[in-house]
């Protein structure tokens, strides 16, 4: 199925690279500015033989044919009140994306809380050394207290599903960004609207002795995208599927063979374009603790056949 988020308010042009400080231990980020920013400053990002996309200290490393695995937690809720009507055009659409961007996608419907914790849990047991990546997507109910399971009792919170990812328990994929996009409500309330600034972040660094052996934090190299701000509902058409999936996936198509937009750039774009729909107002977030800048550079063109 094409993905055509229509309705949708889009960039009639892509916007200059937007220049932003490195990140210093959590990042985030609720409302965008939706003026155009002056281009950064950047190092060449002409790719060296054999991969793909820019290199450098600065960027984490994209250039396995095999980017990594791509978990999608679908939770239909099937046959009941709660059944989430356009998920499957949700899974569809992700699955499309992220094969294009060279993941090994692997679907799993009706999970209880303590499935997918096991799901996750299983994964991250894999090796990953020839993978670049980690992604998972996550489409079910969810409260102010974490995601629903699919028997709807019972509840996970985000960062104890993340837990097995940790660089202690995974070595594998420390240093490597470990990406989660979570389609679910977060609460009951409605978005209001207002205008809202957005603030500059400035890291904080301290000197620190050379050391022989880098130890990198457990909670590092995370990203958390959610499709709407704690406490607030998110929307999901009966067939179309959700605004947050549908955006996310037409702008990863669009931007993600462009190595001037890092994940930062494209969820800004998300932001943008999810906010801007007509209808009822909703604002994802996001937050983040990448130490690099994470550039996707699609193997196939969306569409395209792909081993799985």
């Amino acid at each position: 199925m094409p993905i055509d988020p229509s309705g949708h308010q889009s960039f009639s042009q892509r916007a200059a690279p937007i220049a932003r400080p490195g990140p210093s231990g959590l990042q985030s980020q609720a409302m965008v500015s939706s003026s155009q920013a002056a281009p950064e400053e950047t190092m060449s990002t002409t790719p060296p033989p054999g991969s793909q996309g820019p290199s450098g200290p600065q960027y984490y490393r994209m250039t396995n044919n095999r980017r990594g695995i791509c978990l999608i937690l679908n939770n239909k809720f099937a046959g009941g009140p709660h059944q989430r009507r356009g998920t499957e055009t949700d899974t569809e659409n992700l699955q499309m994306t992220f094969k294009a961007l060279g993941f090994l996608v692997e679907v799993k419907d009706d999970l209880t809380a303590e499935e997918m914790c096991t799901f996750v849990a299983d994964s991250a047991k894999r090796d990953h050394r020839n993978f670049d990546c980690f992604v998972c997507c996550i489409l079910t109910h969810g409260t102010e207290g974490g995601l629903q399971g699919n028997d709807v009792t019972s509840i996970v919170r985000l960062d104890k599903l993340a837990e097995p990812l940790y660089t202690s328990k995974c070595p594998s994929l420390g240093g490597k960004p470990k990406l989660f996009f979570t389609q679910a409500c977060r609460g009951s309330n409605k978005q209001g609207a207002a205008e809202v600034d957005s603030d500059n972040i400035t890291s904080m660094e301290s000197e620190e002795e050379d050391a022989t052996t880098r130890k990198i934090p457990d909670r590092a190299d995370f990203f958390y995208s959610y499709a709407t701000t704690d406490g607030h509902v998110s929307y999901r058409h009966p067939t179309k599927g959700s605004r947050y999936v549908s955006v996310l996936c037409h702008v990863l198509n669009q931007y993600s063979d462009d190595d001037n937009y890092d994940i930062n750039d494209i969820m800004t774009i998300v932001h943008n374009e999810v906010s801007n729909k007509k209808g009822q107002t909703q604002m994802p977030s996001y937050e983040s603790t990448l130490t690099k800048k994470l550039i996707f550079m699609p193997l196939l063109t969306p569409g395209q056949e792909v081993m799985t």
